[in-house]
């Protein structure tokens, strides 16, 4: 069960979404569902509720968040802190989602570390009660979700676009190869010796469909379809 927020308008409309665990056990389940562009909010030194920010999917990252998205989720943690929404300022942490790091065997329920503490930023955060009044106004029912579910669906948009990406990457370097081949044989010195049959039966090919650099169009295409993650990961 977890907890939705929603941000002001601006950053509604951008797409940036805020989500909170109820309690440390269902912190347990989002530190292993969640997404790679997500990024958490903590209180610094403090108990508080860990809150996900669901980044939109429009080039931003989480060390050029708009200041007023950082404001908000910081008053959101610190208000969901059993010490810290009693005091006037706290320091609130936050970090990408992938540089948590949690080791089940030795760290206690609700507790994370971090791979790299270069990648986590601190901002001295003041109450805002008018903000954080308007905040709660918005803060959704208990609410079931199905985590897994939602991380595959995530994936697999995730693979189906880097697949068209790639696709189309192929043939485009597929065309401008093409393009060089046809360019250097303009140029070629052999080719001012070619008599007039060798052209004309050059011509005929390329007029028949045929690809006179090797290989049929339609076989170079289903090639395209059946690449190999590892030449994708090495694309991306």
């Amino acid at each position: 069960m977890v907890f939705f927020y929603t941000l002001g308008e601006k950053a509604t409309k951008r797409g940036f979404k805020v989500y909170m665990g109820r309690d440390k056990w269902e912190n347990e389940e989002l530190l292993q569902h969640g997404w790679p562009e997500d990024v958490w909010f903590h209180v610094d030194n403090l108990s508080s509720a860990h809150v996900y920010l669901r980044m939109p999917n429009d080039g931003c990252t989480w060390d050029n968040l708009p200041p007023a998205v950082i404001n908000q989720c910081c008053q959101i943690v610190k208000n969901n802190s059993i010490e810290g929404c009693k005091r006037a300022e706290v320091a609130v942490i936050y970090t990408p989602f992938l540089n948590l790091h949690k080791d089940p065997h030795t760290m206690q329920a609700g507790a994370v570390a971090y791979h790299d503490r270069k990648k986590v930023k601190r901002v001295m955060v003041q109450k805002n009660r008018q903000l954080t009044k308007t905040l709660e106004k918005t803060k959704s029912a208990d609410t079931a979700v199905d985590h897994v579910k939602l991380r595959k669906i995530r994936d697999d948009a995730e693979i189906k676009l880097k697949k068209k990406f790639y696709k189309a990457e192929m043939q485009r370097k597929k065309a401008l190869e093409k393009q060089n081949k046809e360019e250097a044989y303009n140029k070629s010195y052999d080719r001012l010796f070619e008599d007039d049959d060798d052209t004309g039966s050059s011509s005929n090919n390329k007029k028949a469909g045929v690809n006179i650099f090797g290989g049929d169009d339609e076989e170079d295409d289903e090639e395209d379809d059946n690449f190999d993650m590892d030449d994708l990961a090495d694309l991306l």
